[in-house]
């Protein structure tokens, strides 16, 4: 299962934080405006996507900052949905970020994921 969490649901700081694309240069992590997976086998962890995002991105730092374009998430999206044994919340998921993203991106062309 995997779902994004709230800045007030982490239960610890092994987290990846997805944060929009004006929050990149700066050295504080933790924005209320972020979202949060969880790191390693758990729940709401980003293991379920990393696959998909391996092959989009495969110089992806898992321990630092990354730079994600819109194009390149809808390219791990489309490799989700092209995947029959993918975890189905998975759907969920990739809608619950596209609201998101329309929320407060500001129509910027990158978001950040940063790593734990």
């Amino acid at each position: 299962m995997i779902r994004m969490l709230a800045y007030d649901e982490i239960e610890d700081s092994c987290v990846y934080e997805f944060s929009y694309a004006e929050n990149g240069d700066r050295e504080k992590y933790w924005a209320e405006s972020s979202f949060y997976l969880n790191w390693g086998i758990q729940e709401n962890s980003i293991d379920i996507l990393m696959p998909y995002i391996l092959k989009v991105l495969p110089e992806f730092d898992g321990y630092g900052p990354n730079r994600v374009t819109v194009d390149e998430w809808e390219r791990i999206r489309a490799l989700a949905a092209m995947d029959p044994e993918r975890d189905l919340t998975l759907d969920d998921f990739f809608a619950n970020v596209d609201k998101w993203l329309r929320a407060g991106n500001g129509g910027n062309a990158h978001f950040w994921i940063f790593g734990p």
